[in-house]
Parts: C-alpha cells; structure tokens; sequence
C-alpha cells in the first residue's frame, strides 16, 4: 500500500514501490490491563553488436482513493476551557471513552511536534504522530502510524486497510461563550473501499465528540 503525508485541508502524498521480495509485518497487540524506488534495466552495449531486451508491459495499479470524513458540534464551554482538555496529545484517556491508557514515547512533551502517542482503545494498542500544533489556531493534527485494519465484525468482504490523519479544530463561538469544534479525518483508501470507510469514520467521530462533551459537563 502506498503510503502519503495529509495536511491539514490539503493532502501531499508520496509514493514508494516495495522493493521485490519484501514484506511489511503488523503486528496486533492487546492491552494488559483490558480488553530502490524505482528500477531500470539497460541495454548490453559490445563492440561487435547490442542485445536489445524485449519490452515489458506492466498494468498499472488502481491509485488510492482520498475521502474526508468531517463532523462539527456546538460545545456550550468556553474555548479555553475546551482547549486546555485536549491539547495535550497525552490527554486521550481523560476524555475520550474506551481509551484506557496512553503514553509520549521517547519523553516528548504532549504539545511536542513529532511526539508519538500510544494508548489502548477498546482492547488494541494504537500509535499515532503528532502533526500539527497550535495554541493560537487551537488545532492539532495527528496522523495514524500504522495502516488501521477494517473492523472484523462488518462480513466476509472485508475492505483493506486505510491510513488515516485526523485534525481538531476550535473556534470561539461569542454568543454564549461557546466553542465550535470541527473534528475531521483524511483517509488514504483503495477506491473500491472509500465509501465504506467514510461512513464509518462519519459513525465514529459524532460519538468521540459527544464524549467529549460529557467530560466537559462533568467537570463544569
């Protein structure tokens, strides 16, 4: 699977063949405490004559398919309230339900650009790269570092897995002293699997939000 850099709203995408003979690896992990580029042949060149080589003919692969799942929400709490909870990479497990536990690898601060989270979900280990960060935009953007697997349950045609980066955004809302939050997820999928893929990321991101805003009304 190709692999690309998504920011923000525009999305940069690199590619890279696997060279013959490789193979990538995942590996699934359960949480303790819960549930060349390229390559070129050339011609032989001798004194006497050339070899020509015969040509090849290679069908070229379906490109991956970019779709955007986005969700917005009214939080009736001031911005800096709601900034304050979330912008701390770290902070995963104080607001969003079924994230048991969460660590910065490498001792990288929360705020830090580049810093690595690792936090249980549901059962599963799942890593994830801090992007973007800004205190005065009160965005952050982070970027799954593994290619995350289609959920089991949904039948016997199962799509591929996709990569993913997600960016929340707050804005200050001045009647009522609210904050808007947009919450949105570029995906990197196989064509064939975009739709289904969208539609679940546009199932799941209302339901983190709204998490959210139960933690909020907790602590007010």
């Amino acid at each position: 699977m190709t692999s690309g850099a998504l920011v923000n709203d525009d999305i940069l995408v690199g590619f890279a063949a696997t060279p013959q003979g490789s193979a990538t690896n995942e590996i699934d992990m359960l949480c303790e405490n819960c549930m060349p580029v390229g390559w070129a042949v050339g011609n032989r060149v001798g004194f006497a004559r050339t070899r020509r080589q015969s040509a090849r003919v290679t069908k070229p692969k379906a490109k991956p398919s970019m779709t955007q799942a986005y969700y917005s929400a009214v939080l009736d709490h001031p911005l800096d309230e709601v900034w304050s909870l979330i912008r701390d990479f770290n902070n995963y497990p104080a607001y969003i339900d079924g994230v048991s536990e969460s660590v910065i690898e490498d001792d990288k601060r929360g705020d830090e650009v580049g810093a690595i989270r690792r936090f249980c979900y549901l059962g599963s280990w799942i890593r994830q790269r801090l992007v973007d960060h800004s205190d005065r935009q009160h965005t952050l953007t982070y970027a799954g570092l593994e290619a995350l697997p289609y959920p089991q349950a949904d039948g016997p045609q199962m799509p591929a897995s996709t990569r993913y980066q997600g960016t929340m955004h707050l804005r200050p809302i001045t009647e009522g002293d609210r904050t808007l939050i947009e919450w949105s997820v570029a995906l990197d999928t196989e064509p064939a699997d975009a739709d289904r893929w969208q539609a679940l990321f546009a199932s799941w991101i209302p339901g983190w939000t709204d998490s959210l805003a139960r933690t909020l009304a907790r602590a007010s």
